[in-house]
């Protein structure tokens, strides 16, 4: 593990703990909605995306340089936008051996039937999991329902479903209202354990210095020496590879790292992922993030430098590496 009594910090990574997992391809950045303080900058009016040859040829790369991923993952943006694009892309990752996941805010379920021909196409074509994202900034544009009748369409037809679901004050949809809802119920009764619903703290990513989490979500989301315990490692941080749509690599698909050159392994056009990502398990504090998780990095940080003040000031793990 050593080299000229230097720990080589790529063998441990490599071998060991840490390892990529997944390779997450975001097609475009043009989404439905406007959410404002979207973590990818993704707005109706966005333009330009991955063309479907350029995504099979990351998916070569990918499995090719890193053979350890095992899951590829289309968002976005919203990627039903590029909805001809998408049976051609899911089949040809399946070919690779990858399983298979979209991302999506449900725009298109507007009815059972629309809801459950879109589906059944993508189910064809081997995609294994679909996640949703809705919470009160969401419902503004896709009204929450529609997040509820996909789920229950692509449950019926056996995917893996898991819904993000914002947290913040004073929010309206919560998971007790989602449930409370007619096809919550439905949800619940006919699928019980079968999906996961997921409360994730909102964060204001493109004005993340002006919005801090104390600012926008409960005191009790806040992190702090309390409940610092309950944190862990980042389960993105080295072991999800993230192509954006203009082709920039980067080795986490965390919600604030288009804000996180640190992370930038390069553009498609001009790396081998293999070799870039060797060269960026190499950082310690990369390492460190990935294994012991950013709160805990930034309390180690605090202890040597007493000047660093973060109790009750971050509640995202996105937020806190930012920061760090």
């Amino acid at each position: 593990m050593s080299e000229g009594g230097r720990v080589n910090y790529a063998n441990i990574v490599l071998h060991n703990a840490v390892k990529p997992r997944s390779i997450v391809v975001s097609l475009t950045n043009k989404c439905t909605a406007a959410c404002d303080g979207c973590a990818f900058g993704s707005h109706p009016w966005v333009k330009g995306g991955l063309s479907a040859d350029e995504v099979i040829q990351i998916l070569d790369q990918a499995k090719r340089s890193l053979p350890s991923i095992a899951l590829f993952v289309i968002t976005g943006g919203e990627p039903l936008l590029r909805f001809q694009d998408l049976p051609g892309v899911i089949s040809y990752a399946e070919r690779l051996g990858l399983r298979t996941r979209v991302v999506s805010n449900a725009y298109w379920a507007t009815t059972p039937t629309r809801a459950s021909r879109i589906l059944q196409t993508l189910r064809r074509a081997g995609l294994d999991e679909i996640n949703f994202s809705t919470g009160d900034e969401h419902n503004k544009f896709v009204p929450f329902e529609r997040v509820l009748l996909a789920s229950i369409c692509a449950l019926d037809l056996g995917m893996v479903v898991a819904i993000m679901l914002e947290k913040r004050k004073g929010a309206k949809i919560t998971e007790d209202t989602l449930f409370e809802h007619p096809l919550g119920m439905k949800m619940k009764e006919e699928h019980k354990g079968a999906f996961i619903v997921t409360p994730s703290p909102w964060i204001h990513t493109e004005n993340i210095e002006t919005f801090p989490s104390h600012l926008l979500v409960s005191a009790d989301d806040l992190v702090n020496k309390d409940n610092i315990h309950k944190t862990g490692g980042c389960d993105s941080a080295l072991r999800d590879i993230a192509v954006q749509p203009e082709g920039d690599v980067y080795a986490c698909c965390g919600i604030s790292m288009r804000k996180m050159p640190d992370w930038r392994l390069g553009h498609v056009s001009d790396i081998d992922f293999g070799e870039a990502y060797a060269d960026s398990a190499t950082d310690l504090l990369k390492i460190l993030i990935a294994t012991l998780g950013p709160a805990m990095v930034l309390d180690w940080a605090s202890r040597k430098n007493p000047s660093i003040e973060w109790e009750n000031r971050y509640s995202h793990p996105c937020e806190i590496c930012y920061h760090i």
